[in-house]
């Protein structure tokens, strides 16, 4: 399951996006300001309010080529929190809701936060948003306290979850090993897309390894033209010339932009 991020744009398709996915009911009972917005001045808001965040633009969070979520994080000041602080923000599209893919967002989103520089979040969720409490604990987050938030004459209760950044592990005997799983000509994993193939061998990387090493060649500058049959695999019914089965089999260079995009997605 590969989730990635990409910076919201100044344009009318994501601000109507994210205007929809905030205006949907259930949504609306989880904000603190729970009416509807409207094209004109949400327009507006979101030219002038959208863009100026610090260290980071909202985002929108993607599986595969669709957009499902919307995520921001905005410095957080509480003088009884040291570090430096910044609260964290989620909204599933509807129709992604209900498979567990929020805490997987989140926790992602967490690390891209923490690399920027944070040192703790600070998510504030109210009392009776069960499914955000839900996904913010299997995100890593602990309870830090409950409050009353005043908005306008509301008062609306609300707990708040904190993670912190985790230490850099330096001395020797806190070290873990260092796992590389290595990509060939295996890279494919028998699919016969390569837009799948990598998809799979990162699912299986990620399964325990620290990173992925994708390699490829070209089978002119490994074999000579005229090379012919390999007697191994010709013995096993292969009949393609080894450099008809190299050309085959050597990644594509122009993947490796995506191949970085989706290793981000799950190494931040």
């Amino acid at each position: 399951m590969y989730i990635y991020f990409q910076e919201i744009k100044k344009n009318k398709t994501h601000a109507k996006r994210i205007m929809e996915w905030r205006n949907d009911p259930t949504t609306l009972k989880m904000f603190y300001h729970s009416t509807p917005k409207t094209w004109k001045s949400f327009w507006e808001e979101y030219q002038n309010e959208y863009f100026k965040t610090d260290p980071l633009l909202a985002h929108f969070a993607y599986m595969g080529d669709n957009a499902i979520a919307f995520i921001r994080s905005t410095p957080y000041f509480d003088k009884g929190i040291s570090g430096k602080v910044f609260d964290i923000d989620v909204n599933l599209d509807r129709k992604y809701r209900g498979k567990g893919l929020g805490s997987l967002i989140i926790n992602n989103y967490a690390s891209l936060i923490f690399k920027l520089g944070a040192t703790k979040l600070i998510a504030e969720v109210k009392k009776i948003n069960t499914a955000s409490i839900k996904a913010f604990e299997n995100a890593g987050f602990t309870y830090l306290d409950e409050k009353t938030k005043e908005i306008g004459s509301q008062r609306i209760p609300i707990f708040r979850f904190m993670k912190k950044k985790a230490p850099l592990k330096t001395s020797k005997k806190s070290a873990q090993t260092f796992i590389i799983a290595e990509a060939g000509s295996n890279w494919r994993l028998g699919h016969i897309n390569d837009s799948n193939g990598e998809e799979s061998f990162i699912e299986v990387a990620e399964a325990g390894a620290t990173a992925v090493k994708f390699q490829t060649y070209r089978s002119k500058t490994v074999y000579v033209p005229n090379a012919g049959q390999a007697n191994y695999l010709s013995q096993s019914g292969e009949k393609r010339d080894i450099n008809e089965i190299f050309d085959d089999l050597s990644m594509p260079y122009e993947l490796y932009s995506d191949f970085c995009r989706l290793c981000a997605a799950m190494w931040y």
